[in-house]
């Protein structure tokens, strides 16, 4: 689960609050092990929620986990997020 869940719209300089949460049948609960990323602005941390100001664009937020035997994802979701700066994208 990835949250927001819809496509968000916010102004440069404007953070956007990320929280997603992952569990897997062998490892359990993994949401600390999440990791963040735009498709713009590359790494943005990494955990259960992350708080992220991005660059003026369209963002896809892709947030993705790994569990213990190394499976790449585990767990993936994405949203996308649009940076507009002064009210033109």
């Amino acid at each position: 689960m990835i949250e927001p869940a819809a496509p968000v719209t916010l102004t440069e300089g404007s953070s956007v609050q990320l929280t997603a949460s992952a569990q897997d049948h062998e490892d359990g609960e993994l949401s600390a092990n999440i990791t963040w990323s735009s498709s713009r602005d590359g790494s943005l941390g990494s955990g259960e929620t992350v708080s992220a100001t991005l660059s003026a664009g369209t963002h896809t937020i892709t947030a993705s986990v790994t569990d213990s035997t190394g499976i790449t994802p585990v767990y993936e979701a994405t949203i996308t997020v649009i940076v507009t700066q002064g009210g033109v994208e």
